[in-house]
């Protein structure tokens, strides 16, 4: 698996990160330009998107705002990328979960995509009763008249979407705990966790 290890704000390369071509395409830009705080910050801000270990404040960041607070806070305000820059941020987010993600991994990122998604839907929706009439037929009425039949609300489709959430919640409890028991086998890798943004999906949210 690859290894990011962030000192005072600073990737500090590992062996393994310095043997994948889309890590040292960064550092070798950022030579180029003569901006080595460039290319420092370029890798920073992929950790933060990616990488899913204690060490990253942003791991539990909602994935639609993931991008965003992760330039906010590489950059210090944030950092508007070139075509070059942009293409060798998409490299290496492809690098780093094509060498460390998992298909238990996946799953919980499609959980949490899903959690996130339903909990918008619940913000946005309030409880509301609507009345359903109908028309009064009977003969002491002169005239139709429209009365109150019953009540109508939403509250079944909160409490579905409320349901879901719960349900999605424990799938994910569950596939993570799997997932740990996995890597204590040692069939998976050591402590430490990894990527759970998917390939390809990264250049296709809302640009920055």
């Amino acid at each position: 698996m690859l290894k990011f290890t962030v000192l005072n704000g600073r990737v500090v390369p590992d062996p393994s990160l310095l043997m994948i071509t889309e890590f040292t395409n960064i550092i070798n830009y950022g030579v180029k330009k003569k901006k080595e705080d460039l290319a420092n910050r370029m890798l920073l801000y992929v950790f933060f998107c990616c990488d899913l270990t204690d060490a990253n404040p942003l791991k539990d960041v909602d994935y639609r705002m993931k991008q965003e607070q992760a330039n906010a806070r590489a950059f210090k305000g944030g950092h508007k990328f070139n075509v070059t820059e942009q293409n060798l941020i998409d490299a290496a987010v492809d690098a780093y979960n094509f060498f460390n993600e998992t298909a238990l991994e996946r799953a919980s990122l499609a959980y949490d995509k899903k959690i996130d998604e339903i909990r918008t839907l619940l913000e946005d929706m309030l409880p509301e009763a609507h009345a359903v009439y109908t028309n009064c037929l009977c003969e002491n009425c002169e005239e139709t008249v429209n009365i109150i039949d019953k009540y109508v609300s939403n509250n079944k489709i909160i409490a579905d979407f409320a349901k879901q959430v719960n349900d999605l919640s424990n799938y994910k409890l569950r596939t993570m705990e799997t997932a740990k028991k996995i890597e204590n086998t040692g069939r998976v890798r050591g402590d430490k966790g990894s990527s759970l943004i998917e390939r390809g999906s990264f250049r296709d949210k809302a640009k920055i």
